[in-house]
């Protein structure tokens, strides 16, 4: 029952480490949503099993609830948010054909609704990317190895039946691959206790067995998905007789195996444990030939496809298990990373820039190092002819500098949202030659933090020169998840009707938890009206989520304690939540923003002033040249000027027309219904190519009386009106304009 940690993941030092409360073997673990490592049942003789639980803290091991039922040779299975633990199975009379579910919340195991339908142990229990966890084969109550497989479904807290493996095994793996719904189950021991060489995949609820066999029999091995989508599978035996060193990669394209190096020890029962750098640490396991255990770890680099020795355990150990958690600098600790973005330019919009240099300050003092925090701006304000504090930006009318030391990693015509996706994708060779290259290197471990600030309309936001889908932030998104690009992920997005960015597309079960300025069809707001500098210094939202960073606690406070924070004080829009909202409850501010708690000091005042001032983002501009008209009484030339752009910018807004000449042969739809009543969005190709017309033929997509009407032309794309007549429409609204001028 000893427990061993590490310092560090490229010298791996072992410690002797608080003994667990209750020595066990063959039990069962799972690293919580808090850092937290769930331990349960197990044998405590050679006979007797153990309900008992144990929780491995910051300070050690504590005794948490005892399970209903005691359990050894079961499987310990975290939900999709690592809140919840589903025991399954057992050798045990009264657990083998049961389940039950740990809250972590509340520290208590509730019973499933049903049990499964055959009784497991020695199986397999995989997490699905839908959230479903997958147990197949092992053996029954009566010592048979099984075929059998079952779906655990998390909303309904039950079991149902699914297909068959094509071969009955136990001591086998199953390994999730990188699309998510894909499981690979190799080899293992079959039904006449013989070793088998073949491997089958699950998909979508059929199996498939494969032609191509393995290289080598094995059981009592193990299997873990690589950073690069395939499967390094290693080590085993055949129990009690051999065991080996020898290992191999599945390619999930060509569904073959091939040979890679061998360790230099041989185990079965062994462990392994993918590292934040890629490389895959092999601990522990049996030396049947020679009955050992042995202790050096081996490191696999999946560069070089070859084994490297490490450090020593101080004790041979078998069937345990590992996990790496984040509490201490003398525990393996992930790494922290963000993208900020302000998506706009010109003296306007000088909001958004001074929103994302305030929130790089509170990332950057607060221990984030400037490697890992990736700057998106135009940055043309700090220099601007308007500006009359020259090199200065304040995002408070009493506020300090936030511009001073703000890495300018992409700046003016590199901001465009291509190069917003290969920086979340991490793709560094697209981005070579474009700003600083600096992208994204998060790994499986790490933390992610995006915060975007700009205009917004239904379905998109927008940048300098283009605009970015929602549809393609999700798509982003998703194909980080599934690349292992992050463990967990909050996203802070300041837009109007920025909640159509997530709302019925962002999934709940891929550990990203997202707030919005605003929901899918009202405005987000803007704030701080300077007289000095005659323009908006924030954003309601932003300003209410940094100035309670500026504030709180990091450590003490979760992200659902920012959201309210910020819902409270953001009064004129509705702030919303999406994703995985148990993560926000569960996780802090400084998992995400830093955790150094050198915070930055706005000097901040109280919020009431903020709904003085506050105007929707569509009224910025007219608020500003009021504000300069009022300012340029005393000089007739300037006022015309400013009239003459304010009455430009009142008749902006053409859309209209568009819908009028879409429609003027349509019978079943008038202008006012299109114009009057939003449709939910969902025909989204249509979306993207009129609205792409729109920006090249007619309109500024920047701005934001454009912007502010884009859902009326959302709105022919949902009463499928043909693509080709809406353009046309577009082409005889802007005929002989290349833009209208604002």
């Amino acid at each position: 029952n000893n427990v061993q940690t590490s310092t560090s993941t490229q010298s791996v030092f072992w410690n002797i480490d608080k003994p667990l409360n209750t020595a066990r073997s063959n039990f069962g673990s799972a690293l919580l949503a808090n850092g937290q490592v769930l331990v349960t049942g197990g044998l405590v003789t050679s006979s007797s099993a153990t309900s008992g639980t144990d929780v491995y803290t910051s300070i050690g091991w504590q005794l948490a609830s005892s399970m209903k039922f005691s359990r050894a040779y079961h499987t310990v299975t975290a939900f999709a948010n690592n809140t919840k633990v589903l025991a399954a199975g057992s050798v045990t009379t009264n657990g083998q054909q049961t389940a039950e579910v740990y809250n972590i919340l509340n520290n208590t195991w509730t019973l499933t609704v049903n049990n499964i339908s055959s009784s497991h142990y020695s199986h397999t229990a995989t997490l699905l990317a839908n959230g479903q966890i997958l147990i197949a084969g092992g053996y029954n109550a009566s010592g048979k190895i099984i075929s059998a497989a079952e779906l655990y479904i998390p909303s309904s807290n039950s079991f149902i039946n699914t297909t068959n493996m094509n071969i009955a095994r136990t001591y086998f793996t199953s390994t999730l691959l990188s699309d998510g719904s894909t499981v690979l189950v190799t080899v293992g021991a079959n039904a006449s206790s013989y070793l088998v060489s073949t491997a089958e995949l699950y998909i979508n609820g059929s199996w498939i067995l494969l032609s191509s066999g393995m290289t080598q029999s094995r059981a009592y091995h193990a299997a873990i998905s690589l950073n690069d989508g395939t499967v390094l599978v290693v080590g085993g035996g055949t129990g009690g007789a051999t065991a080996y060193t020898t290992a191999e990669i599945y390619n999930a394209t060509s569904r073959k195996f091939t040979a890679v190096g061998s360790m230099q020890y041989r185990r079965g029962g062994l462990k392994l444990t993918l590292l934040p750098s890629g490389k895959v640490l092999a601990t522990g396991g049996a030396d049947w030939i020679s009955s050992t255990y042995p202790v050096v770890c081996e490191l696999y680099d999946p560069v070089t496809r070859t084994w490297s020795n490490t450090l020593m355990l101080n004790h041979g150990r078998s069937f345990h298990q590992t996990s790496i958690v984040l509490f201490t600098a003398s525990i393996t600790q992930a790494a922290n990373w963000a993208l900020l973005v302000a998506g706009s330019n010109g003296w306007y919009n000088y909001r958004h820039q001074a929103d994302v240099c305030h929130a790089y300050q509170i990332l950057h003092k607060n221990g984030i190092p400037d490697s890992n925090i990736v700057v998106m701006m135009y940055d043309d304000l700090a220099q601007n002819p308007a500006n009359p504090t020259k090199g200065i930006i304040i995002n408070h009318p009493r506020g300090q500098d936030v511009y001073h030391g703000v890495p300018k990693d992409y700046t003016g015509t590199t901001v465009t949202p291509q190069n917003f996706i290969n920086i979340l994708l991490g793709d560094k060779a697209a981005m070579q030659g474009i700003g600083s290259g600096k992208v994204i290197e998060s790994g499986p471990n790490d933390n992610v933090f995006l915060y975007f600030t700009d205009h917004g309309a239904t379905g998109l936001v927008a940048f300098p020169n283009s605009v970015l889908y929602a549809t393609d932030l999700n798509a982003t998104i998703t194909k980080m998840y599934n690349g292992k690009k992050y463990k967990q992920m909050a996203i802070y997005i300041e837009a109007c009707e920025s909640g159509s960015m997530l709302e019925n597309i962002l999934p709940n079960n891929i550990n990203i938890y997202a707030t919005t300025a605003s929901n899918a069809e009202e405005s987000s707001y803007a704030c701080y009206l300077d007289d000095k500098l005659a323009t908006y210094l924030g954003d309601c939202y932003s300003v209410a989520w940094m100035e309670n960073s500026d504030e709180k606690k990091f450590n003490k406070e979760t992200l659902y304690d920012q959201y309210l924070v910020t819902k409270k004080k953001t009064h004129e829009s509705h702030v919303m939540q999406y994703g995985d909202l148990q993560l926000g409850k569960t996780h802090h501010i400084d998992e995400f923003q830093g955790n150094e708690q050198q915070y930055f000091k706005e000097n901040t005042h109280h919020y009431t002033q903020l709904k003085r001032d506050a105007v929707p983002m569509e009224n910025v501009r007219i608020s500003i040249l009021a504000h300069r008209l009022v300012a340029s009484k005393q000089n007739s030339t300037e006022q015309q000027r400013l009239q003459k752009e304010l009455s430009q910018t009142l008749n902006a807004n053409h859309i209209q027309q568009i819908v009028s000449v879409a429609l003027s042969n349509n019978n079943d739809y008038s202008v006012e219904e299109i114009t009057q009543k939003r449709m939910k969005l969902t025909q989204y190709n249509c979306y993207k190519t009129v609205t792409q017309y729109i920006h090249e033929k007619c309109f500024d997509l920047q701005n934001e009386f454009v912007l502010n009407k884009l859902w009326t032309i959302a709105n022919l794309c949902e009463i499928r009106l043909n693509d080709f007549i809406i353009t046309n429409a577009i082409d005889q609204t802007c005929r002989n304009r290349l833009h209208f001028d604002y």
